[in-house]
């Protein structure tokens, strides 16, 4: 992997959020993603999130009403 990824190619970190239970990132590039390290934690830690929002939403859907 080159030290200077391709401009074009250069992602910077993902947006994912929690919506319906599910995790989407939207418009993810068809090619491989390039991000820094930071950008990669960044993505992770933003993954992370959206997962227990996800997660969060489905409970509650399938907590039984009183």
């Amino acid at each position: 992997m080159p030290d200077t990824p391709d401009p074009k190619n250069f992602s910077g970190p993902l947006k994912p959020v929690g919506r319906e239970g599910q995790v989407e990132v939207r418009d993810p590039p068809e090619a491989a993603l390039h991000m820094s390290a930071e950008e990669a934690d960044l993505s992770g830690i933003r993954m992370l999130d959206a997962a227990d929002d996800a997660r969060r939403q489905r409970d509650a859907r399938r907590k039984p009403k009183a």
